[in-house]
């Protein structure tokens, strides 16, 4: 019995080696299994934060490229208002300049009324005469027709209006244009 019994221990243990061998090479098995797919997970990863990095400097480069697209078109458009600017005075040279207009003006009109004077008396005295020459000419026409005194005395007094006319707005028109062209060579 001895000697079975040692038949059996070692019957059990060939055959507990065997299941620990077995267990054993499973469990390797698994490892080498998890192993592999802890590798795999991991070079996954990697390709997948590799692929983020790229795609990130992707972007970085397109949103650096814009930036500077952008950046260069404001220095454009701040060059092109700097070069406006350069055309433009300061507020204190243009009040100086519409305060010397406004001055030049007044002493032109204080010209042209000073000018206008002799040309208003002359007007004035021109009117005394040819109302005493029309007085005449009525006189004269006395002796006439009505119809053909009437066309004479329409005809010099519509050419007496006219010459009137003529002096009175030609003064103030000779006077706004002077005062238009000294303006004009002021502001330009």
């Amino acid at each position: 019995m001895g000697e079975e019994h040692n038949l059996n221990n070692l019957d059990r243990n060939i055959n507990d080696r065997g299941y620990f061998e077995r267990i054993l090479h499973e469990r390797t098995k698994t490892d080498d299994e998890r192993d592999r797919r802890m590798e795999e997970r991991f070079r996954s990863q990697e390709e997948n934060v590799k692929l983020a990095l790229q795609t990130q400097k992707e972007e970085s480069k397109k949103d650096f490229i814009e930036l500077q697209r952008r950046l260069d078109q404001l220095n454009h458009a701040h060059e092109q208002a700097r070069d406006k600017e350069r055309d433009f005075i300061s507020r204190e040279v243009y009040e100086k300049q519409v305060e010397r207009a406004v001055e030049d003006m007044k002493a032109l009109g204080n010209e042209v009324k000073k000018a206008a004077e002799p040309v208003a008396k002359a007007l004035e005295e021109q009117d005394r005469r040819n109302n005493e020459r029309f007085g005449k000419i009525e006189k004269d026409l006395s002796g006439k027709s009505e119809s053909v005194q009437t066309r004479e005395v329409q005809d010099k007094q519509t050419r007496l209006s006219g010459q009137l006319v003529l002096a009175v707005f030609a003064v103030p028109m000779l006077s706004s244009l002077i005062t238009g062209l000294i303006v004009y060579l002021l502001t330009h």
